[in-house]
């Protein structure tokens, strides 16, 4: 048995196992059933080791009925801490816990200093995998944290702060990539200047904190009034552009008629008496001849001058 102790210390599992059934034999030839009891313990953990956990169990049963029959009862903490480790290695961990528990109380009030140690660094286990457990539940908080904060910068770095609605360098950056798109999919683009109209005369009259309300009304009731795709972007002070990928011009038309609709009959009452406003806007589609996003915004804005010139609050289109 000393000897199969030792085949564990030095991690020689089938060494020591092949040990223990040379000493259960020499026990069952003399019928002592203590060692017979003894025997059946001391090879559970070589089984434990091997993960052959459920075998581990049926002999940790046969040895507890044994010494049960024999009436002894100092091998409890032992039987209890090896089926602790099996049902551990079962992933039952409640029945394991509770197993150690009932480990503690019986090697605690035991004098063999072999189970005692056994125990100890048991507990020294349990604790460090509490403390790792621990350890990266606050890193993954701390991961979770930094990767929301560099979410939140780059959208602040994406975002009008006043309208909540993309920056120019957002909005023209997202033109750009819908251009690649559209000409490698072969599908139709369309893009929307939108321009405030007479939106100088609302600043001198209500004040420009007054302004900045309506901006901001009127860039939420339009991003409301879009597609889910479509995607609306402020390019100065009263100025927007509107991508609608996917989208014809006819459709397009139909759009921007939406929205242009959805402004004239929001109220202001609220910012100011009186207070009312509309926008104008140029509609275009991308052609194969169009060099890039500015060659397309510059045909939405000389849409966008023909709506002005033609009495604002209306849609114009660039067919050329």
């Amino acid at each position: 048995m000393q000897q199969g102790y030792l085949a564990e210390d030095r991690g020689q599992v089938d060494v020591a196992l092949d040990l223990y059934r040379t000493v259960l034999g020499m026990a069952n030839e003399r019928a002592d059933n203590y060692d017979v009891a003894s025997v059946h313990l001391a090879m559970a953990w070589p089984y434990i080791l091997r993960k052959e956990y459920r075998r581990a169990l049926r002999i940790i049963d046969a040895a507890r009925t044994q010494f049960a029959e024999l009436g002894d009862r100092a091998n409890d903490g032992m039987i209890a801490l090896r089926n602790g480790q099996a049902r551990a290695g079962l992933g039952e961990h409640a029945r394991a816990m509770a197993e150690y528990g009932k480990a503690e109380v019986a090697l605690q009030s035991s004098r063999n200093r072999r189970y005692q140690a056994l125990l100890q660094a048991r507990r020294w286990q349990w604790t460090a995998m509490a403390l790792a457990g621990i350890l990266l539940l606050l890193l993954g908080g701390l991961v979770v944290r930094q990767l929301t904060r560099m979410r939140r910068l780059r959208e602040m770095a994406a975002t009008d702060p006043l309208t909540g609605v993309a920056n120019r360098r957002s909005i023209e950056q997202h033109g750009d990539a819908a251009i690649v798109r559209a000409r490698a999919s072969g599908l139709p683009l369309c893009v929307l200047a939108l321009d405030v109209d007479h939106f100088k005369t609302v600043n001198d009259n209500h004040g420009h904190p007054c302004g900045d309300q309506v901006l901001a009304r009127i860039a939420g009731t339009c991003r409301d009034a879009l597609r889910h795709f479509d995607l609306l972007g402020r390019t100065g002070g009263e100025e927007f552009l509107v991508l609608l990928p996917d989208t014809r011009l006819e459709r397009a038309l139909s759009i921007a008629e939406r929205l242009r609709s959805t402004v004239e009959a929001l109220d202001f009452s609220d910012i100011a008496d009186g207070l009312a406003t509309t926008i104008s806007i140029g509609v275009v589609e991308l052609r194969a001849s169009d060099a890039g996003l500015q060659e397309l915004i510059a045909r939405a804005d000389s849409a966008l001058y023909r709506a002005k010139g033609n009495g604002r609050n209306r849609v114009e289109a660039d067919r050329g």
